[in-house]
């Protein structure tokens, strides 16, 4: 029976090392890329970097004042930021992980409407704001 230990130790240690070279194996080697689809290859992330600066660009000449920029952006993101923990809520109600309360629900529901029609007005009025600093 002591025979059948030791197998069992070295069994142990073989898969041990084999475990430890896998990780070794896994920090040496480069993440995999996924494979682009698209007709740019291997150089499709300095398409969508000359993307990026080129809506930087345009956005900077369409718009004159920073502040009238500043309120677009502010009226799509904060907003969005403030229905975001309700849609969380809602989700984790209908999954089974928070306890489901109609009340709660409700108000989460209520949340999210006036959240909306905040970020509808507030885009409308940045847009007018613009448009009409470009007329002037």
């Amino acid at each position: 029976s002591s025979r059948i230990i030791l197998t069992t130790d070295n069994d142990d240690q073989g898969e041990e090392q084999q475990l430890q070279q896998q990780q070794r194996q896994h920090l040496e080697s480069p993440p995999p890329l996924s494979p682009s689809d698209s007709c740019f290859g291997d150089k499709e992330w300095i398409f969508r970097r000359w993307v990026v600066v080129f809506t930087c660009a345009i956005v900077v000449l369409v718009v004159n004042d920073l502040a009238l920029l500043m309120s677009l952006f502010g009226a799509v993101g904060q907003t969005g930021l403030a229905l975001m923990p309700c849609a969380i809520h809602l989700q984790l109600q209908r999954q089974g992980v928070a306890p489901v309360s109609n009340w709660l629900s409700l108000m989460d529901v209520v949340t999210i409407a006036f959240s909306f029609i905040v970020m509808i007005t507030g885009v409308v009025f940045s847009v007018q704001e613009i448009i009409a600093k470009k007329e002037r």
